[in-house]
């Protein structure tokens, strides 16, 4: 992947330049303060449970199967966060979330179909949005992305230069066909002999 600051050509994948130092690969930061969430229910329910069964002696079986749900619930939203890879180059966009039942994002750049930020009163208190991205087949969402707008413009932007850069090599190669198909018609029409029709193929495939 080229580095944006200097221009050196690094391998793909690298996370940094290894010219400059300058980040290659753009991630989006996971706000993993927000643990503390799943993690004060998790144990002001384990609490309350306990509390229940020292000074209650009814049966408290509805009260414990709700209770299970509802550590499965704070176990998840916890590997939610500690599993949520979001990050892109200037060829395409990576994302995964889950442990067991994961989703996985792996599209180029020009397969991007629109890219939406929405953010819930506790994103607003603890500094965090989701980032939802369309693609040509499907939708991807990631939570907690505490940089999303600064990760949407460099989106946006990648995938422009991206479509345009693939738009220009479209163009070019068709122009060369073009080329050959005249140059042809010459040949066919002995304007040009074999030799010259060889020799103007070989500069036509040699342009950049």
């Amino acid at each position: 992947m080229v580095c944006r600051k200097c221009g050196y050509d690094n391998k793909l994948n690298n996370e940094h330049c290894a010219n400059c130092g300058g980040v290659l690969e753009i991630y989006a930061r996971i706000n993993k303060v927000i643990i503390i969430l799943p993690l004060i229910a998790l144990v002001l329910t384990l609490l309350a449970t306990y509390a229940m069964m020292v000074t209650n002696n009814e049966d408290l079986s509805l009260f414990i199967i709700f209770d299970i749900y509802l550590i499965i619930m704070c176990i998840n939203r916890i590997i939610k966060i500690l599993t949520t890879i979001l990050w892109l180059n200037d060829k395409k966009v990576y994302g995964k979330v889950g442990l067991f039942n994961t989703t996985s994002l792996d599209a180029p750049l020009d397969k991007i179909n629109d890219v939406i930020i929405g953010q819930t009163l506790v994103g607003k208190i603890f500094g965090y949005s989701r980032i939802i991205i369309s693609t040509s087949s499907s939708k991807y969402v990631y939570d907690f992305i505490s940089n999303a707008e600064i990760f949407r413009d460099y989106l946006n932007d990648y995938s422009e230069k991206f479509k345009h850069m693939n738009n220009s090599d479209k163009k070019d190669s068709v122009n060369k066909y073009d080329e050959l198909e005249k140059l042809k018609k010459l040949l066919d029409k002995s304007v040009i002999t074999n030799e010259e029709y060889e020799i103007e193929k070989k500069k036509i495939f040699n342009k950049q």
